[in-house]
């Protein structure tokens, strides 16, 4: 019986005698690098020759043989023609994957060949009764010969943190898989709230669910650190950042709907994925493959009667022998909270739970500093035409903005999520996919402040404002506007993505090329907000208010300032953003049988990448004239170039005590135009003193 592998191989590879040679000694490390492994490892055998602990229960010899493969991570190749209803032996205790094997046929017509270090085909035995003579030595021809002999290799799938296919149970890294059933048990609607419950997730993600602030966007943060060190990948690959502010994925472009699987790495991916991985990777795997049809709905209410959530999807499709193609429609609307509607946020004032008062000195009657005395209207039945009608301002003179603020945002999103796989096209497999998602959210804020002593360019109430009853200037005025309304901010976006991969095998390998474009479109728009230099115009001596000028009256109640001078005052803002990402991904693996231990993998590839962000924001905010909202114009680009390597070492295996001892090395390396070249490498070592820990 032939072998695959020379019996020699297992007596090391360091020659008996060097040859003399001219070279440097360091030129000869190679040689003697080789010479440590091999004495290393020199207890290493090929897994055909390894002793096993075996536990082969009797009963179906097809199930026997996948359990002693499964047992010895040995491939069992076995034809479909042996009967199914042949019983098999107990094989029990420390055997070679051989010794089991052959425990398993004897007394049956049955016969196996050794054809490489880890496989092993079972066969129908050669006796005189059946014409042998074509049977091939190889497996490479047995497929003619013999087309209902299968080889099923259980290498597992790709997991977040590496390269390479594993079992979950396997990976290097600590990676928390949640599949679509757990996502479904958890009765998250988006995949904001479906962050927010997750333990590995710190802070809040989403600021779709703040008081003061936000945009509607949603992020996520690990370990801590801020959003922008965390990786979100779509399918694996990056998608474009949200238009508003740029810095990290909004969750909410995410159709939950069309989710398999989200896998969280909870540790640096940044010698795999780049820096921008520090804190950790969240990688979003979407459905590829769906047939038939599904509607599903949901509505859901608090127990305050407000917040009204209703999500609708769709999803549907059909498979083929080689084509499969899917479609998902989601609807989503959320009602919104507002903070005085909750007794845990009714107020900013946290004394009452042993927190601090967070409320506002701005209040709706004027504070007002004259010669160092805070005065305010002693109450809102006076006028404010004398100095009289003021007092000293107490402790609880001050404004609570939580009574107008957003506790959870009123948001509506629609999306459509399409993707196909076309497999054995030739040699090749390939996938796409196209995302649209339209989102839309209106927040609402406390009324504009004015600070006349804290603005950039400070106002003086003018002696010779008509409504100024102290006949001097006053330079610290504070005030919140009531009669302008409270601020809203509405805010549109609009996503699309589109992927293409094809992937291939290699000899002992496989290819993937990877084809991503992302673009996101945002709106922001502000309504009720303070214009500063109308305010510092109607402030100003009677004198100067000339034209359209209306002069402003600071001093009476806060309810009795007219229209006139609140819509001189009011205005209103438009900001946009544009956030795009192009990129081209090239990837290999491969299995080389180089070491005792066992097959060597590596994985090695290019990424181009080119990123854009763009916001442009109205005028005046850019100028600080109006007060209320805020908002910056950047214009960024960056192009890079990333390489990655990654290799699995099995250093050594089935020794006693050393089940299993593998070491896991990555390094990345990026070029690119905003920071030149970073290099981040990695080393993980894995230790299995047993097979069953």
């Amino acid at each position: 019986m032939a072998l695959g592998k020379d019996a020699t191989k297992d007596s090391g590879i360091c020659p008996a005698k060097t040859p003399k040679t001219s070279r440097p000694f360091w030129r000869r490390l190679d040689i003697v690098f080789l010479c440590v492994l091999s004495l290393w490892f020199a207890q290493a055998r090929a897994i055909v020759t390894d002793v096993y602990p075996i536990d082969l229960p009797a009963g179906s010899l097809h199930q026997a043989f996948i359990k002693l493969g499964q047992q010895t991570q040995a491939s069992v190749v076995f034809p479909t023609t042996i009967a199914d209803d042949l019983n098999s032996p107990q094989v029990q205790g420390d055997f070679t994957v051989l010794q089991a094997l052959q425990q398993l046929i004897a007394e049956r017509d049955l016969e196996y060949r050794v054809v490489g270090p880890d496989t092993l085909v079972v066969l129908p035995r050669c006796h005189a009764a059946r014409d042998c003579s074509a049977m091939p030595n190889q497996l490479g021809l047995s497929a003619k010969q013999y087309p209902m002999i299968e080889e099923l290799f259980i290498r597992g799938r790709p997991v977040t943190g590496s390269r390479f296919k594993q079992l979950d149970a396997n990976a290097f890294t600590p990676v928390e898989i949640i599949t679509a059933a757990e996502i479904r048990l958890t009765g998250a609607q988006t995949m904001s709230e479906l962050m927010r419950r997750l333990p590995e997730v710190s802070g809040n993600s989403a600021s779709t669910a703040l008081s003061n602030g936000g945009n509607g966007t949603a992020s996520v943060t690990l370990r801590g650190l801020p959003a922008s060190n965390t990786l979100v990948l779509i399918n694996g690959q990056r998608t474009a950042n949200n238009a508003i502010n740029g810095s990290s994925v909004d969750l909410n472009t995410i159709p939950l709907a069309a989710v398999n699987r989200i896998e969280i790495l909870k540790d640096s991916g940044s010698s795999l994925y780049g820096s921008d991985a520090i804190a950790g990777v969240v990688n979003v795997i979407m459905k590829k493959r769906f047939d038939g049809a599904l509607i599903n709905g949901f509505y859901g209410v608090a127990s305050e009667g407000d917040n009204k959530t209703r999500r609708y999807d769709f999803v549907g499709g059909f498979n083929f022998d080689q084509l499969g193609l899917m479609v998902a429609a989601s609807h989503y609307k959320q009602g919104g909270v507002l903070s005085r509607d909750r007794e845990l946020s009714a107020s900013a004032d946290g004394r009452s739970r042993d927190g601090i008062d967070r409320r506002s000195s701005a209040t709706p009657n004027a504070r007002i500093n004259v010669n160092g005395n805070v005065l305010v209207l002693a109450t809102d039945n006076l006028a404010g035409t004398s100095p009289a009608d003021f007092r000293e301002a107490s402790n609880e003179d001050l404004f609570d903005a939580q009574q107008f603020s957003s506790s959870l945002i009123p948001a509506e999103r629609n999306s459509i999520y399409i993707a196909g796989e076309l497999k054995n096209l030739g040699a090749l497999d390939g996938a796409f996919d196209l995302t649209y998602v339209d989102s839309s959210t209106l927040i609402t804020f406390a009324p504009a402040s004015v600070f006349t002593a804290f603005n950039d360019s400070p106002i003086n109430l003018s002696a010779n404002n008509p409504f100024n009853p102290f006949g001097q200037d006053i330079a610290d005025v504070r005030i919140r506007l009531l009669g302008l309304g409270p601020r809203l901010q509405a805010n549109d976006a609009q996503t699309v993505r589109a992927n293409g991969r094809l992937m291939g095998n290699l000899r002992d390998g496989e290819w993937q090329l990877s084809v991503n474009w992302s673009r996101t479109d945002a709106q922001e728009h502000w309504q009720n907000l303070a214009d500063l230099q109308n305010i510092a115009r109607g402030l100003g001596p009677e004198a100067s208010c000339i034209d359209d000028c209306v002069p402003l009256n600071f001093f009476a109640p806060a309810a009795s300032m007219g229209e006139d001078q609140l819509d001189f005052i009011k205005a209103g803002a438009s900001n946009r953003g544009e956030s795009e990402l192009i990129s081209v991904n090239l990837d290999f693996s491969q299995l080389v049988d180089i070491l005792p231990a066992g097959e060597v993998e590596f994985a090695s590839g290019l990424e181009f990448r080119h990123e854009t962000l763009h916001t442009m924001t109205d005028p005046r905010l850019a100028n600080n004239q109006l007060i209320g909202g805020d908002f910056a114009s950047s214009r960024g680009r960056r192009d890079s170039t990333d390489l990655y390597l990654e290799s699995l070492l099995p250093l050594a295996k089935g020794a006693p005590g050393m089940y299993r001892l593998e070491a896991n090395l990555s390094f990345r390396m990026t070029h690119s135009n905003s920071f030149g070249v970073r290099a981040n490498p990695k080393l993980a070592l894995r230790y299995r003193p047993v097979q069953d820990l």
